[in-house]
């Protein structure tokens, strides 16, 4: 039988293991809970219980994800998978936090997109305005309070020795379908690569993990990728390398 391993974060983690090639030497890749911040957890939730049949629109996967974010119960989620491994990156704490009636945080893409387009009969459930907090506007206080919270809620699910941290970057440059390396063209590229580094460092300060799968911004995107062209969409190398640095600590 394979390690048991639960993802948190981004498709960067899950897909170490898909592109990788390793993913057969795992038991399961499930939970695989993404687009949902580790800095939710510094919000108080809503009385509110949301289900599926809440959203009108959206896959089953795309609103279990809503779903676990609204209800703030990815950490039993992880609890009940009984995994060996916890797989994470901080990628999603890169993303705004919507928090309604000022004491209500959720941040997944989707609540993102329905609180600005407010077509989603969920949010109506929820009197008042909401705000929106976007990640490099959060103090360095902030930042260091809710990364001790998400870890702290962590270790009680998992040692430290049970978690391996991917970190991420934003590439700068990507290989076009046509071979040529391109620029990306955002101006917020370099503010939130050191975000990352600042993420992973307060990570760092409160769990040594079993690995880390090091940042390294020397990677292009792939226009090629199967997400699609995006700054975390790395080429190919990046996870066929770092698949190999984990099956080897895994399985030595």
């Amino acid at each position: 039988m394979g390690i048991k391993a639960a993802i948190f974060g981004s498709c960067v983690s899950k897909d170490i293991l898909v592109i990788g090639g390793i993913q057969k030497l795992f038991e399961c890749t499930s939970p695989f809970i993404s687009f949902i911040s580790p800095y939710s957890l510094m919000f108080e939730k809503s009385s509110h219980e949301y289900t599926n049949d809440n959203f009108e629109w959206g896959t089953e996967w795309y609103k279990k994800n809503l779903v676990t974010d609204l209800n703030r119960n990815f950490l039993n989620v992880l609890k009940e998978a009984n995994s060996d491994f916890l797989i994470l990156d901080l990628s999603v704490a890169y993303y705004s936090i919507i928090e309604f009636n000022n004491k209500f945080g959720g941040k997944s893409f989707g609540t993102f997109a329905a609180s600005l387009n407010k077509n989603f009969k969920a949010l109506k459930q929820e009197d008042g305005e909401y705000k929106l907090h976007r990640a490099l506007e959060f103090s360095d206080d902030f930042l260091e309070q809710g990364m001790k919270v998400f870890c702290d809620a962590l270790k009680t699910i998992y040692r430290d020795d049970q978690i391996i941290l991917v970190e991420t970057f934003f590439a700068n440059k990507y290989l076009d379908k046509d071979g040529s390396i391109k620029e990306f063209t955002s101006k917020t590229t370099d503010q939130l690569n050191i975000l990352m580094e600042k993420l992973n460092s307060l990570f760092l300060k409160n769990i040594t993990p079993h690995l880390v799968l090091e940042h390294e911004n020397t990677y292009l995107g792939d226009a090629n990728h199967k997400w699609n062209l995006g700054r975390q969409h790395y080429i190919k190398d990046f996870y066929k390398e770092r698949a190999e640095i984990l099956k080897n600590k895994l399985f030595p």
